[in-house]
């Protein structure tokens, strides 16, 4: 068996962030209302509904128009 090395706590300040708390997705679904609406193409359908269902929550429709898809914010 490997040993474990034991890891201590830190109390002092931690070290900046290299890495961008923020998503694209958030900002932009963040900033849509009731009734605003986007059309999204089919390559991306898979994409932007699964980030969708994680910043809108189930406040928002997705449905298939002839040149790809529409995304509707409901409630």
């Amino acid at each position: 068996m490997k040993k474990v090395a034991y890891l201590k706590v830190q109390s002092s300040e931690a070290p900046a962030r290299t890495t961008q708390p923020r998503s694209v997705w958030r900002e932009l679904f963040g900033s849509m209302r009731r009734g605003d609406w986007m059309f999204v193409e089919r390559k991306d359908h898979s994409r932007v509904g699964a980030s969708a269902s994680i910043y809108l929550r189930g406040k928002y429709t997705m449905y298939k128009v002839p040149e790809g898809y529409c995304l509707m914010v409901i409630k």
